[in-house]
C-alpha cells in the first residue's frame, strides 16, 4: 500500500504544480481519467488497487518526463506486490527468494 500511496501523492504534487484543481482535471472528460471524485481517489489511494491505466493517462495529462513515468512503474509494480528480487530469480536460488520474502512479509512487533 505504501508504494500506492506514493503514487498518489506524486499525482496530487503534479496537479498541484500545474495549479490545478480536481474539477479542472476532471473537466477535460479524458474516459481513463474520470470524474473529480475518481481523480481525488488516485491521489488519496481510497481503494487497494491503482488502475494503471487511470495514473498513465494522469501523467500524460501532466506531460510528465519518461523518467518519472519510469519509477510510477517501479512503484506500481511494488503496489501489485511484484518485489525486486523477483527480477534476480535466474541468479539466486529458492532459498534466497523465501528468505528475501519472508523478510518482506515479517512484522516486528
Amino acid at each position: 500500500m505504501a508504494a500506492a500511496q506514493l503514487i498518489g501523492a506524486l499525482l496530487r504534487h503534479l496537479r498541484n504544480q500545474r495549479k490545478l484543481t480536481l474539477e479542472q482535471v476532471a473537466a477535460h472528460k479524458i474516459p481513463e481519467i474520470g470524474s473529480t471524485a475518481t481523480v481525488h481517489r488516485c491521489e488519496t489511494v481510497t481503494t487497494k488497487k491503482l488502475k494503471e491505466e487511470r495514473v498513465y493517462a494522469l501523467l500524460r495529462f501532466y506531460q510528465d518526463p519518461a523518467e518519472i513515468c519510469e519509477e510510477v512503474e517501479t512503484l506500481l509494480k511494488q503496489s501489485r506486490g511484484e518485489q525486486w528480487w523477483t527480477y534476480f530469480s535466474d541468479v539466486t536460488g529458492d532459498i534466497m527468494i523465501g528468505l528475501l520474502a519472508l523478510e518482506a512479509h515479517s512484522h516486528v512487533g
